[in-house]
């Protein structure tokens, strides 16, 4: 099936698995995280607190609850019964076995559910994002070092068009197969009803209203219509109103925060968790605004993924002057700049990413184009232009 191809999360898990009693899969509603461990990584016991009998079994006793497990086993859903948090601390460290659990969730595990208290040294973390364009093609193939960086040497054999088609769809596993529309519409519909309605309740807690989230989500999606990133400022709602909000939208993965780098200035700045919902939010309508707020989702999942399965958690964070348009990341102190159009002047996209620049003490910068030439300079100070595939 396709939703079942190869994903490079796998290695990283099984190394996170030769070391560490636990292992814990975190990552949107429906990314594919039991589904990488039973169809790839072949464990079978399976217990899923979505069920509502192993659920209450849980609930009424974590301790006999775990007793009846037979490791290696997946606990999928664990964030819905937060104190087996402490009954797994107690049963690892009477046997610090290696890879006896493997925790899947999709809320991530902060201090709110215990995690920090009671697992800590004692689980493997990793966040499992949508499908790279490596796994939407089916590549099964470990990922080239010098591609987990911001320059690197590989022959960029993707096409900018093949990008273009991929960032409509997104990376969920099931959305991003359809060739229906109507039925990726359908489908989006349901998964962002259960989110908002189900699973943001449970982290928000009392007083929640669906609707601001909702609310939320259309005014981030007329943002990315016109090419432009989110900020608190376009949400009109009182920042102590709004902040819980975000926070719990930002707990289930539905969207990433990008702060603003210290040496820059400005609000934080959301990405969604895929460019398929980003499409859908703007009801697939494409203008070059829209297009260009679908590149970035798709580029940054592609640079966020690809170093989070080698164990290098990037720093999401940005860059902008007083004056200046937003550069997009800086990675490894170079900033970098999605742009829409290679054809058109970069004269504005250039001025920005040189102040980025000065201000980072970076000798380069990058934009990064629909085009499918890589043009670096040759002394390696100055800006660089690279395709929108450039780390596919």
């Amino acid at each position: 099936m396709p939703h079942s191809r190869y994903r490079l999360a796998a290695p990283w898990v099984e190394k996170l698995a030769a070391f560490w009693p636990s292992v814990g899969i975190t990552g949107l509603r429906q990314v594919g995280k039991t589904t990488l461990l039973r169809t790839q990584l072949g464990i079978q016991n399976y217990f899923s607190f979505d069920d509502e009998d192993t659920r209450d079994l849980a609930l009424t006793s974590s301790k006999s609850f775990l007793s009846r497990l037979s490791p290696p086993c997946i606990i999928d859903e664990i964030q819905k019964v937060p104190k087996i948090f402490d009954a797994l601390k107690s049963l690892i460290d009477r046997n610090k076995r290696p890879g006896m659990y493997y925790l899947t969730g999709s809320s991530q595990f902060s201090t709110k559910l215990g995690i920090r208290e009671s697992l800590t040294g004692r689980i493997g973390l990793i966040q499992l994002h949508p499908m790279t364009f490596r796994e939407l093609q089916g590549l099964k193939s470990e990922l080239p070092q010098r591609m987990l960086a911001p320059l690197h040497s590989e022959k960029v054999e993707v096409k900018v068009e093949d990008i273009g088609a991929a960032m409509l769809k997104g990376g969920m596993p099931v959305p991003a197969f359809f060739r229906d529309e109507i039925q990726a519409k359908i489908y989006w519909k349901s998964w962002l009803e259960t989110l908002v309605y189900r699973d943001m309740s449970r982290v928000y807690g009392k007083n929640y209203d669906p609707e601001i989230t909702m609310d939320i989500l259309r005014k981030m999606a007329k943002a990315y219509l016109e090419g432009e990133y989110p900020t608190s400022a376009d949400f009109r709602l009182q920042s102590r109103r709004l902040r819980p909000y975000l926070s719990a939208m930002e707990t289930v993965f539905l969207i990433k925060r990008f702060r603003v780098h210290e040496s820059g200035t400005g609000k934080d700045q959301y990405l969604l968790g895929d460019s398929g919902l980003v499409n859908y939010l703007m009801d697939y309508y494409l203008s070059t605004g829209a297009s260009l707020s679908l590149a970035r989702h798709f580029i940054m999942n592609e640079i966020l993924a690809q170093n989070e399965y080698t164990g290098k958690t990037l720093s999401h964070t940005y860059f902008k002057s007083a004056r200046g348009s937003p550069v997009d990341l800086v990675w490894n102190g170079v900033p970098i700049k999605i742009i829409a159009s290679h054809q058109a002047s970069t004269g504005w996209e250039e001025r920005s990413l040189e102040g980025a620049m000065k201000k980072l003490k970076s000798p380069l910068g990058l934009l990064v184009a629909p085009t499918d030439h890589v043009q670096l300079p040759k002394t390696m100070k100055g800006i660089g232009i690279v395709p929108w595939s450039y780390w596919s």
